[in-house]
């Protein structure tokens, strides 16, 4: 896995960021889409992606595509 403190931080991020922060909608649905995003834009290896749950991969992608003010 790229490294289980990353996930761990990822999940802490999404969970205790403020209600006042602008989001963006994240474009993927599925599992899968998530996965392919972590392993061509991430560098995550596809064996360590998959592993994680659906709501762990959306946590990612909100950590990496804040949307700043």
């Amino acid at each position: 896995m790229k490294d289980t403190i990353h996930c761990i931080n990822a999940l802490d991020f999404a969970l205790t960021s403020k209600k006042g922060d602008k989001w963006i909608k994240c474009p993927y649905k599925y599992k899968y889409e998530l996965v392919h995003y972590l392993v061509k834009y991430q560098g995550w290896l596809y064996s360590d992606a998959i592993k994680l749950r659906k709501q762990q991969l959306y946590a990612i992608w909100y950590k990496k595509n804040k949307d700043t003010k």
